[in-house]
């Protein structure tokens, strides 16, 4: 295993990849590259101190992203006759998911450098590093500032895009992609500006770990009675934990987000629902079959709702919903947007099917006193009944949310006329607005009994591997 002194200067370099502006494809120094790096190096510990297996994991996920990234804004922009829409949209989702990962990445990296503080004699995990010779700052603030900057950095991502989604209103489409390279600019130097404020921070942390020089023998001194102080059963609760925690947070990317100058269609991208899902219960289960019909159904969904989003993007750069009324050309333009929506939700729904499964069968392994086990009593069976009728109703009201969404695809082409205080004639609106409503109102109690339930099985999952340390 290489020594941590030999490892700095790629620390560093890796920091230095982080920090340049990425703008879509505009990455001289490619992301992906510095989290894989990253990930390798982490990886040689993750065995033995708690929180840098789950850190390894959100960097390789970074670094498929990232990496993912470029063909698609290649695909993305050499389409573009397609529908200029389709670049934000897109742009949108990887900066969303990037945000989540970086968050466990930098939270899990901080639960990892602070359990060396209090466990060993690790006094650079412990003590404030300086920032000027004035300011210090803890290495737990650092974690903090690392997530705010890169947040910070994903919503500069994506503002100037914003500019490029508009909807029948010609004219402030024009005046906002005439503002669209200012815009840009802006972004990238405010952008490089908070990079250079974070790359001062993370260089000096560095170099405060280095100058000390205790943070290669605390990992020695963890890895040396890992096998005793770290069980298979902490390690295995806390990655049950957080895979109940993503399955929460994929409950909020369920919502459709529109607004009046997009035409009322929706802005965030479905496909992110379903990888977010994917990503959470796929880590609930070590069954190899379901696990491959997982991947075979999300992947399906996700090109299925890639494709359905492109289309929609081409559509509206030409039409409005109300030209499907008057429009034989623009029926036949709307059609296979229907069709896709048709094939989307059918993997989604077989998609929800299998995470049903998966939250059955880890009910069962993973909380009360499982089937396998000689001390398995009717009163186990039946808590396992109860925990399962209150978690399935969590993927039928998914599959009937998708279901609604589906179906309004189909009715958005039947255009409504709706008066106003304004215009007492009326407004021309795509389908009937109380069915859209309703999806709305489904939506919020998915989410609000999806955190409910979460919540419920999380607190079994502790009771049954013990409590949190």
């Amino acid at each position: 295993m290489m020594q941590i002194k030999r490892r700095y200067p790629l620390i560093i370099l890796s920091l230095v990849f982080l920090f340049n502006p990425n703008i879509n494809i505009i990455d001289v120094l490619p992301d992906f590259a510095a989290y894989t790096v990253l990930a390798m190096m982490i990886g040689g510990f993750a065995a033995s101190v708690p929180y840098l297996a789950e850190c390894k994991e959100a960097l390789v996920r970074l670094s498929l992203i990232t990496l993912i990234k470029i063909p698609a804004f290649v695909v993305m922009y050499s389409n573009m006759k397609f529908g200029s829409d389709i670049i934000p949209l897109f742009t949108l989702s990887f900066a969303v998911l990037e945000c989540i990962f970086i968050y466990g990445a930098v939270r899990n990296f901080s639960l990892a450098v602070s359990y060396l503080g209090e466990r060993t004699d690790c006094e650079s995990a412990r003590a404030p590093f300086p920032i000027t010779k004035s300011k210090s700052i803890a290495p737990e603030a650092f974690g903090t500032v690392t997530v705010i900057a890169f947040f910070i950095k994903a919503v500069l991502n994506v503002l100037p895009e914003i500019f490029l989604l508009t909807g029948e209103d010609f004219v402030l489409k024009k005046r906002l992609m005439d503002m669209y390279p200012t815009a840009l600019v802006i972004a990238v130097l405010t952008s490089l500006a908070i990079s250079a404020v974070w790359l001062v921070y993370a260089v000096k942390f560095v170099k405060h770990v280095r100058k000390i020089g205790d943070f290669e023998s605390s990992l020695k001194e963890v890895e040396s009675y890992s096998s005793s102080g770290i069980s298979d059963t902490d390690r295995l609760k806390k990655r049950l934990v957080e895979a109940l925690n993503l399955l929460a947070l994929s409950s909020i990317f369920i919502f459709d987000i529109s607004f009046q100058n997009t035409n009322g269609r929706n802005i965030l991208p479905h496909f992110i629902y379903g990888i977010v899902l994917f990503c959470a219960v796929i880590n609930l289960t070590d069954r190899k079959l379901i696990k491959i019909l997982l991947i075979a159904f999300t992947s399906g969904f996700t090109v299925s709702a890639i494709v359905n989003q492109s289309l929609a993007a081409r559509f509206f750069d030409r039409y409005q919903y109300i030209d499907l009324s008057y429009s034989r050309i623009a029926r036949a333009e709307y059609s296979p947007i229907k069709i896709t929506a048709t094939i989307e939700t059918v993997f989604v729904i077989a998609m929800t099917v299998v995470a049903a499964i998966i939250l059955v069968d880890f009910i069962k392994t993973h909380t009360d006193t499982s089937p396998s086990d000689p001390s398995y009593s009717i009163s186990n069976r039946r808590a396992h009944k109860r925990l399962v009728k209150i978690t399935l109703p969590l993927m039928v009201l998914s599959s009937v949310i998708n279901a609604m969404k589906c179906v309004n695809v189909y009715l958005k082409q039947k255009v409504s006329i709706i008066p106003t205080q304004v215009n007492p004639d009326g407004i021309a609106a795509p389908g009937i607005p109380v069915f859209s409503t309703a999806i709305v109102l489904f939506s919020i109690v998915y989410v609000i009994y999806s955190m409910v339930t979460v919540s419920t099985l999380k607190d079994e999952v502790r009771l049954k591997y013990g409590k949190e340390n």
